[in-house]
């Protein structure tokens, strides 16, 4: 018996000259689109270069947006793939982002989510989210990855064997200058696909610790995120998991001034483990030997 459950991220290309941010007010929405060519009470909308963005205002600021593609005076279409994952990465905010088992998108600090579907992309609040407004095309979970236990008996003889099932990088470069001084974001993202056997049948939880370093910190390879699943291990056959990851970087140079500065979280690799509902490990594998060690 073989199941797979597919959480691979969006792939990332050039970014398009659309960019909102979650917090600006109407006016700096304005200033970015120009006149909302629909006011609807709190909901706006807004045409640029071919995109029609739709922001939710709450006490006064955008709590929630999302993209689609402007057919004409505001007719919505569908956004290509490459248009979607483009304006995602526009989008980031310097956050890291994972994506959940019910798909959607979740930043770091648990305050923002995201989900791509029927050709458009959202991005709102936690407190959007959580019912205070309700919109079309929201995503569905709650804030914040929800605790995962197991209660069921524990697989025996647990044999793992994982590795990176895809990888894939992108820039987004907000400006540059022909002397040499530029400001660019660079973005990773790394699946890992985690195949898994057993003696006996059982419940587990799989763990996988994403390795990074703090750019500006210098804080040297730590765990920066972790991602969860509940799985039933077969007693014959195996199991497999793809979880994944983003890793954003910036990179700005001022090259008048020789001053060059680089933030973000710099990709490392990867621990995966495998553990039964009262925390014991009962299998673990890293990307290198090495970074298991960072794993407690």
């Amino acid at each position: 018996m073989s199941a797979k459950i597919s959480l691979s991220l969006l792939s990332l290309f050039p970014c398009l000259p659309v960019s909102a941010k979650i917090g600006e007010t109407k006016d700096l929405l304005a200033t970015r689109y120009g006149p909302a060519i629909e006011e609807n009470g709190d909901l706006l909308t807004f045409s640029k270069s071919g995109i029609l963005v739709k922001a939710d205002l709450k006490d006064g600021k955008c709590a929630r947006i999302r993209f689609a593609k402007d057919v004409a005076s505001g007719i919505e279409g569908s956004l290509s793939q490459n248009q979607i994952s483009a304006l995602f990465a526009a989008n980031q905010d310097g956050l890291q982002w994972t994506r959940a088992a019910d798909g959607t998108l979740r930043s770091s600090d648990g305050q923002r989510q995201a989900v791509a579907a029927d050709g458009s992309l959202v991005i709102q609040t936690a407190a959007f989210t959580n019912g205070e407004k309700a919109g079309e095309g929201a995503p569905s979970a709650n804030p914040g990855e929800a605790p995962v236990r197991v209660t069921g008996p524990a697989p025996t003889r647990v044999g793992i064997m994982a590795k990176t099932a895809s990888a894939g990088s992108g820039r987004d470069k907000k400006w540059t200058t022909w002397w040499g001084s530029y400001d660019k974001d660079i973005f990773r993202d790394r699946v890992v696909g985690v195949s898994l056997r057993a003696s006996t049948p059982g419940q587990a939880i799989v763990e996988t610790h994403w390795i990074g370093e703090e750019i500006e910190k210098k804080s040297g390879n730590k765990v920066v995120e972790v991602s969860r699943e509940a799985v039933l291990i077969p007693g014959q056959g195996q199991v497999t998991v793809e979880m994944g990851c983003l890793f954003v970087e910036n990179d700005t140079k001022y090259a008048a001034l020789g001053v060059r500065e680089r933030k973000g979280i710099r990709y490392a690799g990867w621990v995966v483990r495998v553990l039964d509902g009262g925390g014991n490990v009962l299998a673990v594998q890293g990307s290198r030997p090495p970074l298991i060690a960072l794993v407690r």
